[in-house]
């Protein structure tokens, strides 16, 4: 049965009641759907803070009401998870004592789109803490693939931690919803068993496909707890708070530029009439009289002149501080530099300086990378078990590791100086895949490069066998002419005649006298012509 996926779905809400189901089962489902409505509220609001929909957080003190409504954003939350993500980049999988192209890797990441599908979902490990991916057979004459690789965020997936086996006991995927939220496609995910059920009508489509590789889901967690299985959300409440100062401080800025455009002026000893019309109306817009370019007064009754002046000009340094203030903090929460968030300092940093910045967010990395590695390796070995489940094929499964894009991104200049002095005292580590990992090759360019290298060594072993070949043909062929030679003169023939017959014509003999006999069995050596 083939998932059907829509975009901008709506979160599941309720339970589907499945007639036919078994009871087991339903009653499985009602758990796991129960633990997914839980769950929708906070994802909800990390969803918003991250497509820069969160709503203005008002402490009613300082901002009109006017200004209240005005539509401000700050896109800091998708920052800090894009950044994260950014430096987390999957690049294939590795093993030790296979090409992993020969185990069928490569058909299974080309035709799931990986190199894609793995940072979309990534990202959504990062805002919901969690995202899960599944694996099923694919509908091939549809065009999908034969192991069909399902990524679906937190909001429409979840299962039960099992951590004595530190795996999942059991799943459930939403692949559909309708308008109202209403479960219209999901999946049920059970040892040895997939259940799919699909709303057709009032009625279900219920069908269930057994297998043998145990529950076919995967979670990919960011950060990771013993406590939280599931993990916990990189927009954290501490993210969400800053983001909000942060929107209230720009708030108050964009008043603040407001009053930048007029600054506020005062008159001393002005009658009534100088802010009245030729009628006696009230002016309406108040502002005429104070951004004019030209402020007409009259004397007043005493005939003295009204005093005139200006406040002194309102600075935005305090918000701006506030800003930057705001910011640090956040770039402190999210181990990120300030300079992500467009503060820049007023001394250039040094190299070292930026890496040092950059250390935390590489680390945070790293960690994640071991963390996501185990789970994409074992439905890699899903996968290929899919298609070759024999004993020495799982047993090669097992070995295989992700291999990842080095997270501090480091120059290419760099690179080449740390792997030309590590070649230099490792003998024959340039010529591995390992030494060709740390001269910062991607795994494509290795894989290029060793189908290249591959090729050019098969073509000079081919130039050379034709060459040897060549070589022996041309001995056999003077060993043949020297023979007829040799039998020419033991036949009594001259030796000039029979090295004519021969096809030895034209050599000079070190012996070259006309008297020499012609019972000298073997030829003299001959000064030149090549023989």
């Amino acid at each position: 049965m083939t998932a059907t996926t829509t975009t901008a779905m709506k979160t599941p809400s309720g339970v589907p009641r499945v007639p036919g189901l078994d009871p087991a089962d339903q009653d499985l489902v009602a758990g796991l759907m129960g633990q997914l409505s839980r769950k929708a509220g906070r994802n909800r609001v990390r969803r918003d803070y991250y497509d820069l929909r969160q709503r203005l957080k008002d402490l009613g003190i300082s901002l009109p009401k006017k200004l209240r409504e005005v539509d401000i954003a700050l896109g800091w939350p998708a920052k800090g998870v894009d950044e994260l993500v950014k430096r987390t980049s999957l690049d294939g999988f590795t093993h030790p004592e296979a090409d992993v192209a020969d185990l069928g890797v490569a058909d299974v990441w080309e035709s799931n789109h990986l190199e894609t599908q793995v940072p979309q979902a990534l990202v959504e490990s990062a805002i919901c803490s969690v995202a899960f991916c599944s694996l099923t057979a694919g509908d091939t004459e549809a065009g999908e693939p034969e192991a069909l690789w399902s990524f679906r965020s937190g909001e429409f997936a979840t299962g039960t931690w099992d951590p004595r086996v530190y795996g999942l006991r059991n799943a459930l995927t939403v692949y559909e919803t309708d308008n109202t939220g209403g479960v219209v496609d999901f999946a049920l995910y059970v040892p040895d068993r997939v259940v799919w059920c699909r709303r057709q009508g009032r009625s279900w489509d219920v069908r269930e496909v057994r297998h043998e590789l145990g529950v076919p889901v995967e979670p990919l967690v960011y950060r990771q707890r013993l406590q939280r299985p599931f993990g916990s959300s990189r927009i954290s409440r501490a993210v969400m708070y800053l983001t909000d100062a942060g929107i209230r401080t720009a708030l108050r800025s964009e008043v603040s530029y407001e009053y930048f455009s007029a600054p506020q002026r005062y008159a001393l000893g002005v009658t009534e009439d100088a802010f009245q019309d030729e009628d006696g109306n009230w002016q309406e817009a108040a502002f005429e009289s104070i951004i004019g370019r030209i402020l007409a007064l009259t004397r007043d009754e005493n005939g003295d002149l009204p005093e005139v002046g200006s406040f002194p000009q309102i600075t935005a340094e305090p918000n701006m501080a506030a800003l930057r203030t705001i910011t640090q903090l956040l770039a402190a929460e999210l181990n990120m530099p300030v300079s992500a968030f467009g503060i820049v300092q007023d001394n250039p940093a040094s190299a070292e300086a930026i890496h040092a910045v950059k250390e935390d967010m590489v680390i945070d990395a790293v960690n994640w990378q071991r963390s996501l590695g185990p789970a994409l390796c074992r439905q890699m070995g899903r996968a290929l078990a899919m298609r070759d489940a024999s004993p020495e094929a799982l047993a090669a499964y097992r070995k295989l590791k992700a291999h990842w894009v080095d997270p501090s991104t480091p120059s290419v200049v760099s690179l080449a100086d740390a792997f030309s002095k590590q070649a230099a005292v490792i003998p024959g580590l340039a010529e591995t895949e390992v030494g060709l990992e740390l001269s910062g090759m991607t795994r494509d360019q290795i894989v290029r490069y060793m189908d290249e290298r591959r090729r050019a060594r098969g073509a000079a072993l081919v130039g050379a066998l034709d060459a040897a070949q060549s070589a022996a043909e041309q001995a056999g062929a003077v060993k043949a002419k020297v023979d007829v030679f040799t039998a020419l003169l033991a036949a009594g023939v001259a030796r000039d005649s029979a090295a004519a017959q021969a096809g030895l014509a034209g050599l000079q003999w070190a012996d070259s006298g006309p008297a020499a006999s012609a019972a000298s069995a073997a030829p003299a050596a001959p000064v030149g012509g090549g023989v």
